[in-house]
C-alpha cells in the first residue's frame, strides 16, 4: 500500500493476469464448505480474513437464501488459490462438479495451482483456458467429456495445462510424455483417442 499526503492509502498497481482459466472441481467427500451446496444455486462466495462465507439458495425459507461459514485451512481449495494470489470465482454446478473461474499471471502458476488442487480435491480438470496474448480459447467442454475415459480426460487436461495445444507449442510431445510419466506410444494413443471422440462429437453436434 502507498500513503497519500492526506494520510489515506491506495493499492499498489496489480500484476497482469494473462490467463483466464475455468476449472472443474469435484468437491464430493471433501471438508470444503462448498461441498454441501453443490446441488444448490450459489448466490455468493467470499473470503474475509481466514473465514469463507457462502450464500446459497436453498428454497426452504422466505428469503430462499442461507449463509454458511467456515475457517479456511489447508484442506480447503480456497487456501490453494490464496497461496497463488488468485481470486476464485465460484460459479455454476455442472454434473455434480463446481466450476471455478480464476485469472493467473502465467502457465507455470496454472500448472502449480492445479497440481496443488489435486492434493485436496478428488477430481480437478480444466474446463476452458483463454490467453490474452492470442485471444484463443482452448475449450474441451463444448463437447461431451463423458465420451472420454478418466485416463483420456486426465491426459488431455494435463496436455492443455502444459501448453501442448498452444501456437507456438508450450511443450513438445516427448517432454510431455516425460512429464506425465508415460511412454510416447501411450501418450499418442490417449491423445488420439480423446481428440477423435471429441472431434466426432463436435462435428455431429
Amino acid at each position: 500500500m502507498n500513503a497519500k499526503e492526506d494520510g489515506t492509502t491506495v493499492g499498489t498497481p496489480g500484476d497482469e493476469r494473462e490467463i483466464r482459466a475455468e476449472i472443474r472441481l469435484d468437491l464430493t467427500g471433501t471438508d470444503c464448505i462448498l461441498e454441501g451446496t453443490q446441488e444448490e444455486p450459489m448466490v455468493r462466495h467470499q473470503i474475509m480474513n481466514d473465514t469463507c462465507y457462502v450464500l446459497s439458495d436453498t428454497g426452504t425459507k422466505a428469503t430462499g437464501v442461507t449463509q454458511t461459514e467456515t475457517t479456511v485451512d489447508n484442506s480447503c481449495p480456497c487456501a490453494v488459490f490464496r497461496r497463488h494470489q488468485c481470486v476464485p470465482l465460484f460459479g455454476a454446478v455442472e454434473d455434480g462438479t463446481t466450476v471455478v473461474t480464476t485469472y493467473l499471471p502465467d502457465r507455470d502458476t496454472l500448472q502449480q495451482l492445479i497440481e496443488e488442487l489435486r492434493d485436496v480435491v478428488g477430481h480437478v480438470s480444466l474446463r476452458r483456458l483463454t490467453t490474452s496474448d492470442t485471444d484463443e480459447v482452448t475449450d474441451v467442454r463444448t463437447v461431451d467429456l463423458a465420451l472420454l475415459t478418466e485416463r483420456e480426460e486426465e491426459t488431455l487436461t494435463r496436455a492443455i495445462e502444459a501448453g501442448y495445444y498452444d501456437d507456438p507449442r508450450g511443450i513438445e510431445f516427448e517432454a510431455l510424455a516425460s512429464r506425465l510419466g508415460i511412454s510416447k506410444s501411450a501418450l499418442s494413443q490417449r491423445l488420439s483417442a480423446a481428440e477423435s471422440k471429441l472431434l466426432l462429437d463436435l462435428l455431429e453436434g
